[in-house]
């Protein structure tokens, strides 16, 4: 069940009307005076010029505004909330007022936590048994006399793992792109040989299958 509140800010008096469910998501009595103030001091201070900056944006350009913070109830129990505000249509020269939700998303955060939490020990576990494919792989390039055909086989071996390793790290990154913290970067693409790399992936398994496939680019290289 989506816990979400709303709320009614008239900017000028720093008043807000609020739903029954929003004084329920923040544990405070209903009909408690609700003003920016109040909520700012229930906001966890890690995140405290985060909602301000977001406010401050929506009354300065009455652009829309979505973010999601920490708030601290009275008990100590801190819950995390995704604040949704926008400025109501209203008369020339009537007051600014702010609406907008308040949703509660403490259990989406939990899980999702734990999600992290999951896939980061499943890829420390899987780095082990791939470092002793990796090992087998150059033992075996280096101990058998292979044919043409096996040395084939043994580089797709080698770069199946390459890939998977590649997999792994990306998997171990999942709390920073959550965080934010993960750049990404926009570089150029030789689309042919990107295509031509994903085709040959899977040459052993199209072998195995009896599928014959063919490309061909026109032009031969583009971006």
């Amino acid at each position: 069940m989506a816990h979400i509140g709303s709320w009614d800010w008239d900017v000028s008096v720093d008043t807000a009307v609020c739903s029954d469910e929003l004084y329920r998501i923040l544990d405070l009595p209903l009909g408690t005076k609700m003003s920016r103030k109040l909520y700012a001091q229930m906001t966890h201070p890690g995140d405290r010029k985060l909602f301000a900056d977001s406010i401050d944006r929506v009354v300065k350009t009455h652009e829309p505004t979505a973010f999601e913070h920490r708030i601290m109830l009275t008990n100590g129990t801190i819950r995390w909330v995704r604040v949704i505000g926008k400025v109501a249509d209203r008369e020339k020269d009537a007051p600014l007022t702010i609406v907008g939700t308040v949703q509660d998303i403490s259990r989406q955060k939990e899980l999702d936590r734990a999600k992290t939490e999951f896939v980061s020990l499943a890829s420390h576990q899987l780095r082990t048994p791939l470092a002793g494919i990796d090992w087998t792989a150059e033992l075996f390039a280096k101990k058998e006399k292979l044919t043409k055909r096996g040395e084939e086989y043994l580089k797709d071996i080698r770069d199946s793992s390459h890939r998977l390793g590649t997999i792994i790290q990306l998997l171990l990154s999942i709390s920073r792109i959550e965080n934010r913290e993960y750049a990404v970067t926009l570089v150029k693409a030789e689309m042919t040989e990107f295509v031509g790399s994903v085709i040959a992936r899977f040459e052993a398994l199209r072998e195995k299958k009896h599928i014959s496939l063919s490309f061909e680019a026109d032009p031969k290289s583009f971006e």
